[in-house]
């Protein structure tokens, strides 16, 4: 007994079925009107197929092809109302051409008293970032601020100073230990807010059109770079609970007003199962 395949198309005039042998011959065909409740004319046109001798136990696979959907929203008749509701990160981010910059999480910068999140929590979403992404194949920036003797750093004149010591202790500009770095990370260190200015941080090189940011201060360092990386055409998404402010009012302000307006806020577990599901449909297409 071989095997069959049952094919029906929905027209907005006629409704048709085709019945194939596993060599693609065509077995048996039908047409019939298409009747305005759909299901009744698919439901004829079947039963004129079967009803040309064809086993019905021989069926392994059928195909509905319909245009009636597009009809009606073209034609703007036999609409019901509907709502479509997403939630959550972009369903799959491509490693090969998203970056992860992490910025400022160096010793020094994770003394300092910073909120809305506990620190902690900030440095081990930043190394579950990075983690996921050395494992995806991403590319992982790890980006500090650095001087020898500050000269190169920016000094305007301002209303308000950051509360900064002038000396800084040894090691303060060294990234926490947690987060490696690891031998195929790529290191940056500025002299200034953002990461992209006067640094060799050149992504459009490797193919990378996204952006994933975290770190401290959010709106310092992660906001300065977030602008200078809308303004180079980037995409970006923001994790939102793996940076932190010198405020709850700073950090507030920028994730809501700021960042929505440059691209996705999202938090660690969301970018996390992004990345881990672009790894399952590639495994998937591999196969």
């Amino acid at each position: 007994m071989q095997d069959l395949r049952l094919g029906v198309d929905v027209g907005g005039t006629n409704t048709d079925a085709v019945m194939l042998n596993d060599s693609g011959r065509v077995q048996a065909s039908a047409k019939t009107p298409t009747t305005p409740d759909v299901t009744t004319g698919i439901i004829r046109a079947i039963d004129m197929v079967l009803a040309a001798g064809v086993p019905s136990a021989s069926i392994r696979a059928a195909m509905l092809r319909t245009t009636q959907c597009i009809n009606a929203i073209l034609e703007r008749q036999h609409l019901g109302r509907v709502g479509v509701i997403r939630l959550g990160a972009p369903a799959t981010l491509a490693p090969a051409r998203t970056a992860l910059v992490v910025i400022d999480m160096t010793r020094g910068v994770l003394s300092m008293p910073t909120v809305p999140h506990p620190i902690e929590e900030v440095l081990a979403n930043t190394v579950r970032l990075a983690d996921a992404f050395r494992s995806a194949g991403g590319f992982v920036v790890l980006v500090n601020v650095n001087s020898v003797e500050r000269k190169d750093m920016l000094h305007p004149i301002s209303d308000t100073k950051l509360s900064l010591s002038a000396e800084r202790p040894k090691g303060w500009a060294e990234l926490a230990p947690e987060l490696g770095p690891q031998p195929l990370d790529h290191l940056i260190s500025k002299h200034q807010w953002g990461a992209f200015f006067g640094t060799d941080l050149q992504l459009r090189r490797r193919g990378i059109d996204t952006v994933i940011l975290c770190g401290i201060a959010t709106g310092f360092g992660v906001d300065t770079t977030a602008l200078e990386a809308y303004q180079h055409g980037y995409n970006q998404v923001f994790a939102e609970d793996a940076m932190n402010a010198l405020s709850e009012e700073e950090h507030h302000y920028v994730c809501t007003h700021i960042f929505l307006r440059m691209g996705r806020l999202r938090s660690t577990d969301e970018i996390v199962a992004a990345l881990q599901a672009t790894e399952h449909v590639s495994s998937n297409n591999n196969k």
